[in-house]
C-alpha cells in the first residue's frame, strides 16, 4: 500500500489542485485532491484502457456513476505510474464515508 499521497509534478501533470486527502476505498491508495482522485496503477496500458475503451463504453449510460478517467497533460494516461479519474462524491459507499 502505498503511504505517501502523490508527489507534487504528478498533481500539477493532472491540473490537481490543493492538499491531496486520503480516501476510503481504492485498497487505501486513493487520493482527493480537488475534484481529481489519484491513485498508483498497475501500469500504462491498464490506465490506459480504462481511459479510452471504459470511458467510451460508460459514458453514455447516464444511471451509472462511474468517475472518468482523466488524462495528464502530455496526453498521456500515466505519469509516473499514477493515474487519475475525476471525483464523485455519491460513488464513495456510504459505509466508508
Amino acid at each position: 500500500m502505498t503511504t505517501r499521497p502523490p508527489p507534487e509534478r504528478v498533481l500539477r501533470a493532472f491540473g490537481a489542485r490543493g492538499e491531496p486527502t486520503r480516501i476510503p476505498g481504492g485498497q487505501g491508495e486513493s487520493w482527493r485532491c480537488g475534484g481529481i482522485v489519484l491513485k498508483p496503477v498497475p501500469g500504462p496500458a491498464y490506465q490506459e484502457w480504462l481511459g479510452v475503451e471504459v470511458n467510451r463504453v460508460l459514458g453514455d449510460v447516464e444511471e451509472l456513476l462511474w468517475p472518468e478517467v482523466l488524462p495528464a497533460s502530455d496526453g498521456r494516461w500515466v505519469a509516473e505510474d499514477w493515474g487519475a479519474a475525476r471525483f464523485v462524491a455519491d460513488a464513495i459507499p456510504e459505509h466508508t464515508r
